[in-house]
């Protein structure tokens, strides 16, 4: 879409929004309760910290940190006469590695949560409303209905949620990151949940663009120097896909990769997948496998995105909270650091010989929802799809675990 007919759609009349609340009940997740309540903790136990609430009447101001005009608010969660917003302005705290802030929009069948963060310290039980968990960050917002952004923007979008990171010449640092704006449907339901694709596809340009709008309010707040992020180019965004019945060939392929199998403990019960479309220089991809659920049985994520690999762990999260309460087996190898759990196993992976001895670069990251006790099958799983998947990056010989 060109910048003028951007400009032109925001100034029209509010369009009947994306009809997400219409099924909320059927489409309604196990996090979905999650999310609402660690919101009402964070309201409830922001001692010392303002919120801004109130409800919006026509002429009032821009919300969630001038970002949002009421035509925008009417599109993400509806034109009604009562609509709620909870509001924590931006700040920058000159202890923390990165900025915070967040914001709630709600109607009587909508919410939308947004908050900007960053890595900051370790995850932990009692750090904060703000603490950051990457293993939960990742179990979110790298799933497979997301699409990287591109076209100057470090991000990614769904129809239920979109992130993306502040220019790091603002905020950002090679121990922790860059600083992180994102936005969750707290009703988000999966792409075959939608009406039509059409419906699902102006669902994730919605929050494409809404996300974006909210990391330039972030950086108007904290005076960050520079041209604003560009708009997202919603339009040549792949198209979504569904899961797929997995035929006999992908099994022996599986996410189309070519030769990766997996043990029979681990997709026994799979029948389908969903892969997304990527372009060369994606660098986030993520393969899902779908089993008795309508949750993914096991996903495979590579990240080959040096900011985004800090971001989540790398080598700083030894004997971070989550390993510690996961009971996960951490190691380290010549050309990486990582761990092997029964929900979870990783590989933080030095692809370059160029990269310095604690500059790991690139990530493997392969979840099993329902958990797997095998701890030779994850084990193998992981040695195999690490070799796969750094011979298609072109890293230099890697060296992951092997299992007994």
């Amino acid at each position: 879409m060109a910048e003028n007919d951007t400009e032109e759609a925001l100034s029209e009349p509010a369009p009947e929004p994306v009809p997400r609340a219409r099924r909320a009940g059927r489409w309604l997740r196990r996090r979905a309760p999650l999310l609402a309540a660690a919101m009402a903790g964070v309201l409830a136990g922001a001692g010392g910290v303002a919120w801004q609430t109130g409800v919006i009447f026509p002429g009032e101001e821009r919300e969630c940190w001038g970002a949002l005009s009421q035509n925008d608010v009417a599109r993400l969660v509806g034109d009604n006469a009562w609509t709620d917003v909870q509001e924590q302005g931006v700040t920058d705290y000159p202890t923390h590695v990165a900025p915070e802030g967040s914001c709630l929009i709600r109607d009587h069948n909508d919410a939308l949560e947004v908050r900007l963060h960053g890595r900051g310290t370790a995850p932990g039980p009692d750090t904060g409303p703000f603490a950051f968990n990457p293993a939960a960050w990742e179990q979110r917002f790298l799933n497979s209905e997301m699409a990287w952004l591109g076209g100057g923007l470090t991000g990614m979008a769904s129809p239920g949620e979109a992130w993306v990171a502040l220019p790091t010449e603002c905020y950002g640092s090679d121990l922790d990151g860059p600083a992180i704006v994102e936005i969750i449907d707290t009703f988000d339901r999966p792409v075959e949940g939608y009406d039509t694709p059409q419906e699902a596809v102006r669902a994730r340009e919605l929050m494409a663009r809404t996300v974006v709008q909210l990391a330039n309010a972030a950086l108007a707040e904290l005076g960050c120097p520079g041209a604003p992020l560009p708009e997202p180019r919603t339009a040549s965004l792949p198209a979504l896909q569904e899961v797929s019945e997995l035929s006999g060939s992908q099994r022996e392929n599986l996410c189309g990769i070519p030769g990766l199998t997996a043990p029979a403990s681990l997709i026994e019960d799979v029948w389908g997948q969903r892969l997304p479309e990527f372009s060369g220089d994606d660098p986030v991809r993520v393969c899902e496998l779908y089993g008795g659920s309508s949750e993914f049985q096991l996903r495979l994520t590579t990240v080959d995105h040096p900011g985004l690999v800090t971001l989540l762990g790398g080598e700083p999260n030894w004997g971070g909270y989550y390993d510690r309460r996961e009971n996960n087996e951490r190691f380290s190898t010549d050309t990486g650091s990582g761990t092997i759990g029964r929900h979870r196993s990783s590989y933080f992976a030095r692809c370059h010989e160029e990269t310095g001895l604690y500059d790991e670069d690139v990530a493997f990251l392969v979840q099993y929802h329902g958990g797997n006790d095998s701890e030779t099958d994850n084990t193998a799983l992981l040695r195999d799809y690490v070799a796969a998947e750094a011979q298609r990056l072109g890293c230099q010989p890697l060296d992951p675990p092997s299992p007994d």
